[in-house]
């Protein structure tokens, strides 16, 4: 309270920032559209099937832990046919990771708060772009690894003092938290808070934080043993989260020397920037011991690279950055007059307007761009049935539908990378069962013998901006000649998308 109380103006400031720039650049706010949501679909239906009664791991299964289905489940809750719910529930993730970046860059800069604000407000350049488009597991972990970074910074600074003992189970809980949506991300945020036990400066600190960190993950984790007592399935749990993922990972001495190359020859470089600046920024503060925190930096982004098949399995480091992006502030600020003398309003505006621009450019989804769509007369056909169940047959979910309320007709409903032969086998199951209203897929699948065997008629054809899929149904469908999308207004205001509206009738 007496850090709040002291540093209430910069915290306004970086906090109304934190707001905006969420608003603009979040993926599920009010200023993007429906479409082009990939993992977030697919974490929204669980969540969505598990806030109306189906039971996770057993009536529905991904690659994820529990923790971020309940995540989306209270999204689903605020918002039922958008993820403005979600976007809601995203904005305290963003206050809680600015205010300890904020903290963080009073440590690297010796308490100078003008550096440490202008140096927070360009945090959202990591945070928003490059690794970043939606808001996958990895930017909900955020705020553990900023947490860590400061424990560890600041204990390198005050030559191995541990945290407090709420402290200490603030991070044990925060590893938890991150073990129970993707397990992976939990070795990561695990890194600093281990440096912290090994820098203190006494045995006996190092054993109370390491026994409070201890008792924090314990505590993180009753709830979800309540939650499997209730639903009778752990197994299903430990089956699913972690033998079935793991069967999923295709990962060798040769595919991980591929991961690392592609570190140096792809966009991924940028997480070894992250992990440079990261290392010398600490050095700079801390002294030889700041290779604790660089150490840190450099494991995460070895441990990221695994299997790395889409770049934003980095954007777990992100955090880090707070490394490079003050070096760069600091020298800005110490060679240019101009930029010594910019009023902080200026620098707000002007990272507000350049991230809008990269929105603008970059983003499919961003509605002032107004790219069209026939994702939307799609959502309408969908929406000719109450709650109808879906399929996305060898493909993932594309989240077409989600005003109608879609619920999974199938455990494996779509399709994860890697996917076992009992995936497979599943989904062919379901088709022949008729268990699916309605069946996404590729355009190339529309033909097989599968459907038309099992009753399935292509009933539309939609594309979802660079991508094109067709609907395939059980059931008698009337799509009217046309094409229907709802205007910019009616889109920014996230009204309801009316089935009459979508069939013309």
């Amino acid at each position: 309270m007496t850090f709040l109380r002291s540093h209430r103006r910069e915290l306004i400031v970086i906090w109304s920032f934190a707001v905006v720039i969420n608003f603009i650049m979040a993926n599920d706010s009010f200023t993007h559209e429906l479409f082009k949501h990939y993992d977030e679909a697919w974490f929204y239906m669980c969540g969505k099937a598990w806030a109306n009664g189906m039971t996770p791991y057993l009536d529905f299964a991904d690659s994820k832990g529990p923790l971020l289905w309940l995540i989306y489940a209270a999204g689903y809750l605020i918002s039922p046919t958008d993820y403005t719910g979600v976007w809601l529930l995203s904005v305290p993730v963003y206050l809680f990771c600015f205010t300890y970046c904020y903290r963080v860059m009073l440590l690297l800069s010796g308490g100078e708060r003008k550096v440490s604000v202008m140096a927070t407000l360009a945090m959202a350049i990591p945070y928003f772009t490059g690794f970043h488009f939606e808001m996958r597991t990895e930017d909900w972990c955020q705020p553990a690894v900023i947490y860590g970074i400061y424990l560890l910074l600041r204990a390198l600074c005050d030559g191995g003092k541990s945290p407090r003992a709420a402290e200490s189970i603030a991070m044990g809980a925060m590893v938890v938290c991150c073990l129970m949506m993707k397990w992976t991300i939990a070795a990561v945020v695990l890194l600093p808070a281990v440096a912290v036990v090994c820098t203190a400066s006494c045995s006996r600190r190092a054993v109370l934080s390491a026994l409070w960190m201890l008792a924090g993950g314990v505590a993180a984790l009753v709830p979800f043993a309540a939650i499997f007592a209730w639903y009778g399935n752990f197994d299903a749990f430990v089956q699913e989260y972690f033998m079935s993922t793991s069967a999923t990972i295709k990962v060798n001495a040769a595919t991980y020397m591929g991961d690392l190359f592609a570190l140096v020859t792809t966009i991924r470089v940028g997480a070894v920037i992250i992990a440079a600046g990261a290392a010398v920024a600490s050095v700079r503060v801390a002294g030889r011991r700041g290779w604790w925190l660089g150490g840190c930096a450099v494991a995460s982004v070895l441990i990221a690279a695994c299997n790395d098949h889409a770049i934003y399995y980095q954007a777990v480091n992100n955090g880090y950055a707070v490394g490079i992006v003050y070096l760069a502030v600091r020298w800005l600020h110490g060679n240019s007059a101009a930029v010594r003398h910019l009023p902080m309003g200026v620098s707000y505006a002007a990272i507000v307007a350049l991230l809008t621009a990269y929105a603008y450019v970059l983003h499919p989804s961003f509605i002032p761009s107004d790219r069209p769509e026939t994702f939307y007369k799609a959502c309408g056909v969908m929406a000719s049935m109450e709650h109808p169940r879906v399929l996305n047959y060898r493909m993932r979910e594309t989240g077409v539908g989600i005003n109608a309320e879609t619920l999974p007709a199938t455990k494996y409903w779509a399709y994860q990378g890697g996917a076992t032969e009992a995936m497979r086998a599943d989904q062919d199951s379901a088709v022949r069962a008729g268990a699916a209203d309605f069946v996404v897929a590729n355009m190339c699948d529309s033909a097989d013998t599968l459907f038309i065997a099992s009753g399935y008629k292509p009933v539309m054809t939609f594309r979802e901006y660079d991508d094109s899929y067709v609907i395939l149904s059980r059931h008698d469908i009337t799509v009217p000649d046309g094409d229907f999308r709802p205007t910019m207004l009616d889109r920014l205001l996230k009204r309801p998308i009316e089935a009459c509206e979508a069939c013309g009738r």
